[in-house]
């Protein structure tokens, strides 16, 4: 399978690809019925390579890294997601993408917006 590591084999060709792999490796029960890979990180490997990879770390990395004290929610929603993606390939779904951006969208504005506009913010002292 390693034969494009840093631009990965596309998004509609992964699958297939992967499919040969089980072929190769004698995996019948695999190739009768078209087992995904069951493990998020490794079909975006196979689909973007290794940028693609980056870019998702990246995301969970800024999710955890944030130093405010309101971002509880937003990480522990990432968390679900971050170890959830190493059982299942959720993005293949549109319920897991639809869930992931929603997700992790709604609870990074709405903690924005609380944050920035929160009565102790917003006071001065005189």
């Amino acid at each position: 399978v390693g034969q494009s590591p840093i631009f990965g084999f596309g998004i509609g060709d992964a699958k297939s690809v992967l499919i040969e792999q089980y072929r190769f490796n004698g995996f019948e029960l695999g190739v009768k019925n078209a087992y995904n890979s069951h493990n998020q990180y490794l079909d975006i490997l196979l689909q973007t390579g290794l940028f693609g990879l980056l870019v998702i770390l990246g995301l969970f990395y800024k999710i955890f890294s944030k130093k405010q004290k309101n971002q509880f929610e937003l990480k522990l929603i990432a968390l679900v997601f971050f170890i959830s993606f190493f059982t299942e390939s959720i993005l293949g779904r549109h319920w897991g993408i639809i869930s992931f951006v929603l997700f992790i969208s709604f609870v990074s504005k709405y903690k924005i917006i609380t944050y920035e506009n929160s009565p102790s913010r917003n006071t001065r002292s005189t």
